[in-house]
């Protein structure tokens, strides 16, 4: 869901005045002109002077002058020695509060902070702003019986059910680790390094330390392509190398430096797949080979089930956000691609410019499209009030303790957290919602 909360937290800059305000972002990129709302704010001069006395209050508390005790400093005498700070902190609080009372008064669902175009002020006067906001556009529920999706059969074809096949997968994630001590480093193997560096222009060396590391081309380590020095070592060989780092490495006290790393390779593990018997489904839960099977089964359906409605839903979701057309809020797209970028950073670092622009190309239409769909989705719930209830919340904590094999007291206070709680009452209303427009849409198979 779209979170259009109300509350105000400007970027500010300082303006002649001494005051903060909220510095205008000039970008390329706009926001469409419909969605930009301008008004005005007068705070009184009187309402100024009455925040400066307040923040002065806050301040005598807090400082210790000569001759006074602290908390005892006359207001009058802090707010002459600290006038500047007292009147920024003061302007800036009570600009904020009319900013937020005319967006409350004028029922402004916003999407960016407020930004100040034009502020006149001068001392012992009113002062006067000019205020410009990005806000949501006012989106109508669409007319679901007019929705027709059609599904293509082959899209929702997923693999067979292979026994075999899910018995491996299940061997697999559940491999052991098993010494090894009569050869030498392999693929897939974990080591338990003991490791210690030194830079080599100053001689200084870094406290030795362990760490744990998996034997891949691909796998992550502070020490540079770590794998070439220690695949085809044996156990309890010490290797000494150097590396020179570049600039921009991302441990930074590394960067531009070469260092000598000394390893020593103190255990080496392979991962082996247990056996197929008794023992093995006795650790895993089961009494039998039957039981077992049975819940693989039964696992898969609900996986192939699950598969085949979230491709429904993705016809549905792209069929819905070509029948509704309204403007898409700028900062809620550049907030969501900057959050995107920061994730995917170390893979957009490996990509060229060009990979990297098709990338974040396809990337932004695909963020264009969820946004859309969840303020199509936030307007079909306030249309059909459509909330998740305590009896639902209840159902979900039982089928929570169920498949986890956990009390249910335990999950009733695990969502006593009221953040994990509106999580999975958001989840539960996508889900309510996304049945509730299948019920009244018009779904062909074809």
């Amino acid at each position: 869901m779209i979170d259009d909360s109300n509350n105000i937290s400007p970027i500010t800059e300082k303006t002649g005045n001494g005051i903060s305000k909220p510095k205008v972002v000039e970008d390329g990129n706009v926001s469409k002109k419909e969605l930009l709302v301008k008004f005005s704010i007068t705070v009184p001069g009187q309402e100024i002077n009455r925040q400066i006395d307040e923040v002065a209050r806050n301040y005598s508390t807090d400082i210790k002058l000569p001759g006074f005790r602290k908390g005892n400093v006359p207001v009058d005498i802090i707010k002459k020695r600290y006038n500047k700070a007292i009147s920024d902190e003061a302007l800036n609080k009570i600009v904020e509060h009319f900013i937020y009372e005319k967006i409350q008064k004028d029922k402004l669902r916003i999407a960016s902070r407020p930004m100040i175009e034009k502020l006149d002020y001068q001392e012992g006067q009113d002062l006067k702003a000019e205020v410009m906001v990005e806000v949501f556009p006012e989106v109508k529920a669409p007319e679901l019986s007019k929705l027709e999706v059609k599904v293509f059969k082959k899209d929702l074809k997923i693999e067979p059910f292979d026994e075999q096949k899910q018995i491996e997968a299940v061997l697999e994630r559940n491999k052991r680790r098993i010494p090894v001590k009569d050869r030498p480093v392999a693929n897939g193997d974990i080591l338990i390094l003991v490791i210690q560096s030194k830079f080599t222009d100053t001689k200084k060396m870094l406290k030795k330390k362990e760490m744990t590391f998996t034997v891949n081309q691909d796998s992550d380590s502070e020490i540079a392509d770590l794998y070439s020095e220690i695949i085809s070592k044996k156990m309890n060989e010490k290797i000494i190398f150097n590396r020179k780092y570049p600039a921009d490495y991302t441990r930074k006290i590394w960067a531009g430096k070469t260092l000598e790393h000394y390893v020593e390779i103190k255990n080496i593990f392979e991962l082996k797949q247990p056996e197929f018997d008794a023992e093995f489904l006795k650790s895993i839960g089961f009494e039998d080979e039957k039981s077992f099977k049975e819940k693989l089964k039964q696992e898969y359906d609900q996986y192939e089930k699950s598969q085949k409605e979230e491709k429904v839903n993705s016809f549905v979701v792209d069929k819905l956000t070509t029948m509704v057309d309204f403007p898409i809020p700028q900062t809620i797209v550049e907030q969501e691609m900057y959050r995107i970028q920061s994730q995917h950073a170390p893979l957009l670092k490996e990509m060229g410019e060009k990979k990297q622009k098709e990338y974040l190309d396809s990337m932004i239409q695909d963020v264009k499209k969820n946004i859309k769909f969840s303020l199509i989705f936030d307007a079909i719930q306030r249309e059909f009030k459509i909330e998740v209830n305590n009896d639902e919340l209840e159902k979900e904590y039982k089928l929570i303790a169920e498949r986890n094999n956990f009390p249910l007291a335990e999950v009733r206070k695990y969502y006593l957290n009221s953040d994990e709680k509106e999580k999975l009452k958001e989840s539960l209303l996508r889900v309510k919602l996304m049945s509730f427009i299948k019920e009244k849409a018009k779904i062909k198979e074809v």
